[in-house]
């Protein structure tokens, strides 16, 4: 599942791995910085590296709108049971860590994430750790996020013409058996390309 926007701008040339770097830094960052004028600063910076980066404000709620009602529900609870600039903060903690990974997903191809994390994982080989493997299955696994979102939603069209209710054992038995059909698939199309995960080894 990529969400990559090409645009041209300096944040989209940045090497995927400072970014994911970055990212890693500012998530610890958030969490370190108490005051509420701390974190409205550094939402401002974040608006503006997003328009940096030539995407669209619309862009960024329409990632972020579906968690509003968890960010309101949050903010409530910590406001009655805390404080409600402790709720703002963590209200603000949570929306600066989406605007921030969706601005990395936006501005990296998925292909370059995973050659990253491969990169970072090759100092675990001499522990038997095969990084190609796990970048290989990495790939395979956000691939099959919308395949397995759109197969759920192809068997709720068809138990609702059906006339059936909104029954999950319903949804999640067929989801579950098309699911391993295509892990067999999968698997079936990886023995008949003879694929190992070890690219050193078939290198001459």
């Amino acid at each position: 599942m990529s969400l990559y926007s090409p645009q041209h701008s300096p944040i989209h040339r940045l090497p995927a791995s400072w970014k994911l770097i970055t990212l890693a830094i500012a998530g610890i960052g958030v969490f370190c910085i108490q005051p509420l004028s701390g974190l409205l600063s550094l939402l401002g910076l974040t608006l503006i590296l997003i328009r940096m980066a030539n995407l669209s404000f619309k862009l960024m709620w329409q990632q972020v709108r579906p968690i509003v009602p968890l960010l309101i529900c949050l903010y409530l609870l910590q406001g009655v049971l805390q404080s409600w600039q402790m709720g703002a903060v963590i209200v603000l903690r949570i929306l600066l860590l989406m605007l921030l990974a969706n601005l990395v997903t936006f501005t990296t191809r998925m292909s370059d994430m995973i050659d990253t994390l491969e990169r970072a994982l090759q100092p675990l080989a001499r522990f038997g750790i095969q990084p190609a493997k796990i970048s290989m299955m990495l790939a395979i696994a956000i691939r099959f996020i919308p395949v397995l979102l759109e197969q759920a939603h192809a068997i709720r069209e068809a138990q609702w013409a059906r006339g059936l209710d909104r029954n999950m054992l319903a949804l999640l038995v067929p989801l579950l058996i098309k699911t391993l059909k295509m892990a067999d698939d999968l698997t079936d199309a990886l023995d008949a390309r003879c694929y190992e995960g070890d690219y050193e080894s078939d290198r001459p």
